[in-house]
């Protein structure tokens, strides 16, 4: 169904011919033999090879036939002047057992068919002889007859000559087979002579281009002839090819000598401008080529159909629709330099029914082809652009009748203005009809032009091209808009309104919107109309003042009369920046936030309940609001208040105001980047958050230790809420106990037990009074082991004992991993134990050691050369060690240690805790000295921000660090912040800082006994043996000889056996490397020993350097199992030997199996 369709849509172009092969019979064999011999075509894959000059192989898929008896006629034509006629193949089919009837009759024939074939050019023929004879010896007696006869008479080769035996014992269609075998290779080779000749031709008649008498239009009908040559063979792409190269050669030609062989430009005769060019037919195109009478425009017309033909055999409908926009886009310009001899509106009418007509033909072949899903994209796309290249006339036609105004895009709408006049006669000398019935009327004007956009629109859908589609969909809108059809006009424009707006095409968009606003003002859409009028507004660089000025009221108007709430971006009317925050220094005190609104009217506007939303990385929340202002043209600076601050650092997220029930909020974008910070006041409670100490190493503790500072709070009632969003969970007890003390005294604490409801994520706070503080334990889970410092939030809401309500909230960085990194070594000697415990600091803040102590139950312990009080920083290496002797009759235990466990206890802080502390105490005292104890809570803030800034590292390796720095950071954060305090205030507080920075810490003075000590404690398992080994390797050589044997001896004794077992089995190894030795005898072995018993095992090693070699080491190892604890003291250890040079070489071969060497010459050690 589908070959039917595309043979259809070619040959309704014009003709599409097969390759001819006459036959000659005058012995009616043919009507026998016919249908066997057809059913066998068309022939498939047929092999080219090497095609004329082309050195390309082609293949061709199918090849039919036309089969047609033998005339004079035929060979007489001139095939110049038609579509490639010429037979390929001449057969002639004899069928004759009678020699008489051969002589007399036959054979003239044939040999007048013969000189009728011999006479033509790029023929080729062939004689076949059919016998219907069933009797072999009839057969034999015939090919010696009339097929000999024939051979002899007219000297024919097996080339030229075919015996067909159809009673043989020869399969029928293996004989059939090769009948079509030996036609296939004749037309092959027809084929190639016709080729090899045509350019021949071509290429003599290009080369006389310059010389005079050349005609163009001989050169193109001698080309043209290949073209239809590869093209009746079915080579489509190699005949494309030919009349592309004709259609360069024609601009070539123009350019060079003119167009001198054409009769004029042509487009003046009946239907040149309405019918289908496409169709071959309509004129006798290539004989007004061949006699020079042809016009440009008809000879364009036909190379092109002749180039879409192809296309279109080659099933590229895609190609094909492309190719035909440049041209068709190339020649409207030479319709338009001609337009002075063609009637009015050809150039439109030619368009637009070229363009119908092509994307009609292109989508019935693509809807019968398979292409892939990009090929399709690619033909959707061109083929709309067709339909919109046919729209364009339709515009031009439409404007011409009156059907459409000079300018559709004017926003303008008169709709009182309803009676139009129409011209269309002036379309009385366009020739398609189809076309002037369309522009008959506007409702058929309309509906075309809706029905032709509509389907541009849907290829360019299929297509994924927005851009067109938008630019499309604008032009039905703003002809309904034009017709006075508002509500198909409004639904049209508003999505296209904010499509151009995502793309900032804002030009298109400010005019689409004038145009639905009309639209939105006439259909009574209030709200809508708003939001218009709103968005012209926001693109004031691309309207006047006085549509600025129109719309501004429009949009007041409207505000005032909107009976809903409606909400809007602020940014759409109104410019804002978020100026600072202006901070009030007393205690307790509420925040400011300054906001600056311009209004782009001339009017004042009045709005009501502006708010701006604060939100920390914590996520809480602060709300700054003010509950009504006047915008006065211009800027306008506004202050909004926050009476419940709460600490840390925020970003914008968003405001809102209102105007009537006009509601405007804007989600704030920089809030990435900006970030406010909001600091603590000294009234508030403070918080200490750390481990409960001691901490075990690599047994981190479970537990928080909590302190809450009450300062000058007294808490009548409250809560405590505390998150985290570093992954650290609270396990809250059914019972939380809490250790209430005066700060800074030495009197008793008191314990207030309260109970948990672990349906609340909140505790509750007990009862305390100003400056004291409270204590409790929370135990925790870490569900990231990776992250160290844990950042916490403490949301308070509480009540103080005089009735005020307080809501507070603080961040706190909890360290919950151990500073230090530990090792040990243990080695046993004779009467002692020395243990070594090294560690050092990962934490980049130095630490202070406090105190440094062993326990060691069992033992009494001498130290070496450890310092107990120091400073250690990053990644420093601290190195203890302890001789531990054993306490005789000393069974002291202690609880939380296991057996053979000995505890090292280091007593710590911070330096940076040494640095704060001395700040916050010398701050406080200034500050009462001076009575401004109410202002200590914005320098505690700073100074908590700050203390950073303090290099601690500095501070521990030179003993001593000024404070002028953070004097200098104090002054310029303060010249930031905003206030309402006096000058004369800050001038007082200036000077505490300055007085307390002045000077310098020294590390010597400042040792602080109030600071909490952290507590680390490092178990180690230093097992007392039963049994003490001593093992030692020796070499009786003293300076051993490069290559030379040296004598060894591995020495096993005893130094203390208390153990019941007489007999253990041991083993021992001896780590060689064998770069620097060679050795002979057992390297690991295994051995048993008894008690008071010791051991030998001798060995040869052999030095291969010179100089200090480290004699190998020995591992001496039990493996009796349920063994005594077992220690070996290796004395030889570390130990080196001098090896020197020799004089001479010398090549020793030992029996190892490290080494080999052949048998003989080879020297064994036992």
């Amino acid at each position: 169904m589908q070959a039917e369709i595309k043979t259809r849509l070619t040959q309704s172009m014009g003709e599409s011919k097969k390759p001819i092969i006459t036959y000659k019979d005058d012995t009616n064999i043919w009507q026998h033999i016919s249908k066997e011999l057809t059913s066998r075509f068309p022939l498939k894959d047929i092999e080219c090879r090497g095609i004329g000059n082309q050195k390309m192989n082609r293949v061709i898929n199918s090849l039919d036939i036309e089969w047609k008896p033998f005339t004079e006629e035929w060979q007489n034509k001139n095939v110049y002047t038609q579509l490639q006629q010429a037979p390929f193949l001449n057969l002639y089919f004899l069928n004759c057992s009678d020699l008489e009837q051969y002589k007399n009759t036959l054979k003239d024939k044939i040999k007048y068919w013969l000189n009728i074939i011999e006479s033509k050019k790029n023929q080729e023929w062939m004689i076949i002889c059919i016998s219907g004879e069933s009797n072999t010896k009839s057969i034999l007696g015939i090919r010696t007859s009339i097929y000999d006869k024939i051979k002899s008479d007219f000297n024919l080769s097996k080339d030229r000559l075919m015996l067909v035996k159809l009673y043989s014992e020869v399969k029928e269609g293996d004989m059939w087979t090769a009948v079509v075998n030996k036609i296939k290779e004749k037309l092959l080779s027809c084929f190639f002579q016709q080729v090899l000749t045509l350019q021949e031709d071509i290429k003599r008649l290009d080369s006389q281009r310059l010389l005079p008498g050349w005609n163009y239009c001989s050169f193109f009908i001698l080309k043209e002839q290949l073209a239809l040559l590869y093209d009746t063979v079915n080579l489509y792409q190699d005949a494309l090819v030919q009349y592309d190269e004709l259609e360069a050669s024609f601009y070539q030609t123009l350019v060079e000598q003119g167009a001198a062989w054409f009769k004029s430009f042509g487009g003046t005769e009946e239907g040149d401008d309405s019918l289908d060019f496409l169709n071959l037919k309509r004129k006798p195109f290539r004989e007004m080529i061949i006699q020079n009478t042809t016009t440009i425009f008809d000879f364009r017309m036909y190379l092109f159909a002749r180039q879409c033909q192809l296309l279109f055999r080659l099933d590229k409908p895609t190609e094909l629709c492309q190719r035909a926009k440049l041209f068709i886009s190339s020649f409207s310009m030479t319709l338009t330099d001609y337009k002075g001899v063609l009637f009015p509106y050809f150039r439109e009418s030619w368009i637009y029914t070229t363009c119908m007509n092509i994307v009609s033909r292109c989508e019935e072949l693509a809807s019968i082809s398979w292409h892939n899903n990009q090929t399709l994209k690619e033909f959707e796309g061109a083929s709309g652009e067709l339909l919109h290249l046919a729209r364009s006339q339709l515009d031009i036609l439409g404007r011409a009748c009156n059907y459409l105004p000079d300018n559709l895009d004017k926003p303008t709408y008169d709709p009182e203005n309803t009676e139009k006049t129409y011209n269309t006669e002036i379309f009385d000398k366009i020739t398609n009809q189809h076309l002037k019935n369309l522009l008959s009327s506007v409702e058929s004007f309309d509906e075309i032009y809706n029905l032709i956009t509509s389907r541009a629109i849907h290829c360019f859908e299929g297509c994924l091209r927005q851009r067109s589609i938008w630019l499309l969909k604008s032009d039905i809108a703003k002809l309904h808009f034009y017709r006075g059809r508002l509500q198909e006009a409004s639904e049209g424009l508003l999505p296209l309104c904010k499509l151009y707006a995502q793309e900032s095409w804002h030009s298109i968009e400010t005019n689409l919107l004038q145009m639905l606003a009309i639209c939105q003002k006439q259909l009574n859409q209030s709200i809508p109309y708003l939001e218009t009028c709103i968005t012209l507004l926001a693109n004031r660089s691309y309207i006047d003042e006085e549509t600025f000025d129109k719309y501004t009221e429009e949009m007041i108007e409207t505000v005032n009369k909107i009976d809903e709430e409606y909400e809007k971006e602020i940014s759409s009317i109104f410019k804002y920046e978020l100026k600072s925050l202006v901070h009030q220094l007393k205690n307790d005190s509420g925040i400011l936030f300054e906001v600056c609104i311009i209004n782009p009217f001339k009017k004042a506007i009045k709005i009501k309940n502006l708010n701006l939303e604060l939100v920390s990385k914590e996520n809480n929340k602060l709300i700054f609001d003010c509950e009504e202002a006047d915008l006065e043209p211009g800027r306008n600076t506004i202050q909004l208040k926050c009476e419940h601050p709460i600490s840390g650092k925020y970003s914008a997220v968003a405001i809102q105001f209102s105007i009537n029930r006009f509601i405007l909020k804007s989600a704030i974008k920089e809030r990435s980047t900006k970030i406010y910070t909001v600091k603590e006041t000294s009234s508030t409670l403070q918080i200490k958050a750390s481990c409960v100490q001691p901490v075990e190493y690599e047994k981190p503790s479970n537990k928080l230790l909590l302190s809450i500072y009450s300062k000058s709070n007294s808490i009548s009632n409250g809560t405590l809420n505390i998150t985290s969003i570093t992954g650290i969970t609270l396990k809250y007890p059914e019972e939380i106990i809490y250790k209430i003390k005066k700060e800074e005294s030495d009197e008793d604490e008191r314990t207030v037990t309260i109970a948990y409801d672990s349906n609340n994520d909140y505790i509750s706070l007990p009862e305390c009074d100003e400056n004291e503080v409270i204590k409790f334990e929370v135990p925790y889970v870490s569900e990231k082991l990776n992250i160290s410092i844990h950042r916490m939030t403490f949301a308070f809401d509480y009540i103080m004992k005089n009735g005020v309500h307080r809501f507070h909230s603080l961040f706190e960085k909890v360290k919950i991993s151990t500073p230090f990194i530990y090792n040990n070594n243990v080695t046993y000697s004779h009467d002692c134990t020395i243990l070594q415990i090294n560690f050092f600091s990962k934490d980049q803040v130095p630490i202070r050691i406090r105190k440094i102590e062993l326990i060691a139950p069992g033992y009494e312990v001498e130290e070496f050369l450890i310092e107990k009080q120091q400073i250690i920083f990053q990644n420093q290496d601290v190195s203890l060690v302890y001789c531990l002797r054993n306490k005789d009759n000393d069974n002291t235990k202690i609880e939380e240690f296991e057996k053979d466990e000995l505890g090292l206890y280091i007593d710590y802080y911070y330096l940076n805790e040494e640095i704060e502390a001395y700040i916050t105490e010398n701050v406080t005292a200034k500050l009462k000295e001076k009575n401004l104890s109410e202002y200590s809570g914005f320098l505690n803030k700073f100074l908590n921000s700050s203390y950073e800034l303090v290099d601690s590292v500095k501070y521990g390796m030179y003993g001593k660090i000024s404070l002028n720095n953070l004097a200098e950071n104090y002054h310029n954060v303060e010249a930031i912040i905003e206030s309402e305090e006096s000058t004369a205030m800050k001038e007082k507080i200036d000077e505490v800082v300055d007085e307390v920075c002045k000077g310098e810490i020294t590390t010597a003075d400042n040792e602080n006994s109030r600071i909490p000590l952290k507590t680390m404690i490092y178990k180690v398992k230093v097992p007392k043996s039963d049994i003490l080994l001593e093992a030692d390797l020796e070499m009786n050589q003293g300076n051993p000889i490069i290559g030379m044997i040296c004598k060894g001896k591995l020495k096993i004794k005893q130094v203390k056996w208390n153990s019941d077992v007489d007999e253990l089995k041991f083993y021992y190894d001896i780590a060689i490397r064998f770069d620097n030795w060679m050795v002979s005898g057992h390297k690991k072995r295994v051995f048993n020993l008894k008690s008071n018993e010791e051991k030998e095992f001798t060995f040869d090693f052999i030095p291969l350097k010179t100089g200090m070699l480290l004699i190998p080491t020995v591992e001496v190892n039990c493996i009796t199992t349920d063994s005594p604890t077992i220690r070996v003291i290796h004395t030889s250890d570390a130990k080196q030997i001098s090896v020197i040079p020799k004089t001479q070489s010398s090549t020793i071969y030992v029996n190892n199996s490290v080494f080999d060497a052949p048998d003989k010459n080879r020297r064994s050690y036992a």
